[in-house]
C-alpha cells in the first residue's frame, strides 16, 4: 500500500529533509545541502525569502507505512510573469527503487498543479537559478559538488516513463589545473586590463565581510543582468540575496574571488570558486551542529580541489575576454595553492561564452544534468 501525504508540520518537514540522508547513507558521491536551509523552506508564516514570489508544497510517500519518497512543487510566479507561462516546477525528488512510489508522488504533484490552473511542469528546478537544478543522467560514479545534486540512475527511467521529456541539459566538467600559469593567458589578461581600463579590486589580503557589505548588492545586480536570458532565471530579490550571502559567506575566500571594475567604478565582472566541500558535507550530513562545523572548518583550511561556482560578466564585455581575465586570477591562485582540480557547476549546453572558455582548459565532461517538462492538458 502506498500513501502520499502533504507536509503540514515542522515534524513532517524534518522527515522530508532527512529522507535523502537515509536513502544515500554510505554513498560516497552524495553531497547534502545545509540541513537548516532545507528545513526553513517549510514556513507557514511565509518568512522564507522565496515566499514573496513563489508558493510551494511538499509531499511524502509511504509504502507499507515506511517512508519511501518525497517530492516538492514550486509555483514560481515571477518566472511565469517573465515567460508568460502557466507552469510549475518539481523539486527535491527522491524515492526508493520502486516505480509505483514515484508514480504516486508525481500523481499528487500533477493534481496540485492542475488544481492551480497550470498547464505545464518543469523539473527538477529550484526556487532560483542559484538553487540545485537538473537530474543527473551521466556521471553516477562522480562526486557531487556543494552547488549541484546527485541521484541514482533509475530516476531518469522513472521520470521518462511518466511522460516527461527533455527540456534542457547542463554540463559539468572536471578541469585539471595547470602546474604553471599559461604564458598566453598572462599576456592576454594584461592586454584586456589595459585596453578596457579594468581593475580587479580583490587582493589576496582583502577582508571578505567589508567587500560583501559594500559590493554585495551590485554584484547580484550584475548576476541578474548577465543571466537574464538563460533558462530558468528570474531577478534575485533582496531577501534571496541576503539569504544566499548568509548561506555561502562561510565558504568565501578572497584568493578565489574576482571583482572587476571599469574606469567608471562600476562592477562589470565577478567570479567565485569555493573549496570543494562534498566530503565534509557528506560526513556531517549537512548539519553544522553539534560537531559538523568542525568538519566544515577543517575542510575550508585543507583542500586540494575547488568548485567553480559562478562567473558573471556585463553584457557589453561578454565578447571582450573578461571571462578569461577572471579565470586568470583564480587559476594563478589555484596553482600557487597546489590545487589539482576544479569542478564546474552545471553550464547550459547553449551557454556558448562559458562553454567556449572552459573548452580551453584540459578537462573531462564527466556529468550531465537534465531538466524535463510535461504538458498537463
Amino acid at each position: 500500500m502506498i500513501q502520499v501525504i502533504k507536509v503540514n508540520s515542522k515534524s513532517k518537514m524534518r522527515e522530508f529533509v532527512n529522507f535523502p540522508l537515509k536513502l544515500y547513507k554510505g554513498n560516497p558521491y552524495y553531497c547534502p545541502p545545509f540541513y537548516s536551509d532545507e528545513l526553513a523552506l517549510y514556513d507557514p508564516k511565509k518568512k522564507s525569502p522565496y515566499a514573496e514570489y513563489s508558493d510551494s508544497v511538499f509531499f511524502l510517500a509511504y509504502k507499507d507505512y515506511e517512508l519511501a519518497g518525497r517530492l516538492g512543487v514550486i509555483i514560481n510566479h515571477a518566472y511565469n510573469r517573465k515567460t508568460n507561462e502557466l507552469a510549475a516546477r518539481f523539486t527535491r525528488f527522491e524515492c526508493i527503487q520502486d516505480f509505483d512510489v514515484a508514480e504516486a508522488l508525481f500523481e499528487a504533484a500533477e493534481k496540485f498543479v492542475r488544481y492551480n490552473n497550470l498547464t505545464r511542469i518543469y523539473g527538477p528546478l529550484g526556487y532560483t537559478d542559484l538553487d540545485r537544478e537538473g537530474l543527473l543522467v551521466e556521471g553516477f560514479d562522480c562526486c557531487s559538488c556543494y552547488g549541484s545534486s546527485y541521484n541514482p540512475d533509475y530516476y531518469q527511467t522513472f521520470i521518462e516513463r511518466l511522460g516527461y521529456k527533455k527540456h534542457a541539459d547542463w554540463i559539468e566538467r572536471r578541469i585539471k589545473v595547470p602546474t604553471v600559469p599559461p604564458e598566453k593567458s598572462t599576456r592576454f589578461a594584461d592586454i584586456i586590463s589595459e585596453k578596457y581600463h579594468l581593475t580587479d579590486i580583490i587582493t589576496n589580503e582583502t577582508k571578505i565581510k567589508p567587500i560583501i557589505k559594500k559590493y554585495g548588492k551590485e554584484i547580484f545586480e550584475l548576476i541578474d543582468v548577465a543571466y537574464s536570458d538563460l533558462e530558468g532565471t528570474i531577478p534575485i530579490t533582496d531577501k534571496v540575496r541576503d539569504a544566499t550571502i548568509k548561506q555561502l559567506g562561510l565558504l568565501f575566500k578572497p584568493r578565489y574571488i574576482s571583482i572587476i571594475k571599469d574606469d567608471t567604478d562600476k562592477i562589470v565582472g565577478f567570479g567565485v570558486a569555493l573549496p570543494c566541500m562534498w566530503h565534509a558535507m557528506n560526513k556531517c550530513k549537512g548539519k553544522l551542529f553539534p560537531f559538523g562545523f568542525i568538519k566544515i572548518l577543517r575542510a575550508l583550511k585543507h583542500f586540494n580541489e575547488v568548485e567553480l561556482a559562478l562567473i558573471a560578466v556585463a553584457p557589453k564585455y561578454k565578447d571582450k575576454g573578461l571571462i578569461a581575465l577572471i579565470m586568470h586570477r583564480l587559476t594563478c591562485n589555484a596553482i600557487e595553492d597546489g590545487i589539482k582540480y576544479a569542478e564546474t557547476n552545471g553550464t547550459l549546453e547553449t551557454n556558448l561564452p562559458i562553454n567556449n572558455m572552459l573548452e580551453k582548459y584540459e578537462h573531462i565532461k564527466h556529468k550531465r544534468k537534465r531538466c524535463y517538462y510535461k504538458d498537463l492538458v
